[in-house]
């Protein structure tokens, strides 16, 4: 078999697989009063942006930054009474946010990254405040983390909100064609109601693709064994 005719095989397979958006936001929560996407593609669903059992979370409006006359989207905020203070009793006792990304049939998800704000109000602390927030997924059952951001804030302090950047280019988070959840864990070092962990603007980026039906694979096969075919009879007439 030539390589023309192997390259031209190999063309035609990828071209099956058809990109349906280029690097995008496949998912935003940003908040504003409620817990719903507000920006998914054509392709996908996500879920409302729920918590664990073990945390109990509100949506704060006009959270205030270590700049006083500056204020910041509305975002999540938890108690850090409710929260545990090492990573296991987080896993342990389910203090995390959570939201699910599915594809709809025919379709494929390649993930990038997975992005979120992150802030500690302690404006109301005797001590100092520090805080982790760390990312796992259903790929592996929440086995194990995705990736992870330290915080923390003096007493009396509040932070401005960073962003953390979890990359999701790993193979296990490409070519998805069935849901995937993620789960935001947080622990910290104080169990009182005037520490607060906040989140805003958790963003999941990547992109989507339209999968061909087996039937199409089927004829795509049927073709290529006729090309071969009439390549062999053309082979075996210049030779006789």
């Amino acid at each position: 078999m030539s390589r023309k005719f192997i390259s031209f095989a190999v063309f035609i397979a990828a071209s099956l697989v058809t990109r349906i958006s280029g690097a995008a936001v496949l998912t935003e929560y940003q908040f504003t009063n409620n817990r719903t996407s507000s920006n998914v593609p054509v392709g996908a669903v996500a879920s409302t942006f729920n918590n664990g059992a073990g945390m109990t979370t509100n949506i704060v409006t006009g959270y205030r930054t270590t700049t006083p006359s500056s204020t910041i989207d509305p975002s999540l905020f938890t108690l850090s009474s409710d929260t545990s203070s090492t990573e296991a009793g987080a896993v342990t006792n389910n203090n995390y946010y959570t939201f699910t990304l599915t594809p709809n049939a025919g379709i494929v998800l390649d993930l990038t990254s997975l992005t979120f704000r992150y802030a500690l109000d302690n404006s109301g602390g005797s001590t100092g405040f520090n805080a982790t927030y760390f990312v796992r997924s259903s790929i592996d059952n929440f086995a194990t983390d995705v990736g992870s951001v330290p915080a923390s804030a003096g007493k009396g302090k509040t932070t401005a909100f960073t962003t953390a950047n979890i990359d999701l280019t790993a193979s296990q988070f490409q070519n998805l064609s069935s849901a995937v959840t993620f789960r935001i864990y947080i622990y910290d070092n104080s169990n009182t109601t005037t520490q607060q962990d906040l989140l805003d603007d958790v963003i999941v980026n990547g992109s989507l693709a339209l999968v061909p039906e087996p039937s199409t694979y089927a004829m795509m096969g049927l073709g290529i064994g006729l090309l071969a075919a009439a390549q062999r009879f053309r082979r075996s007439r210049r030779s006789a």
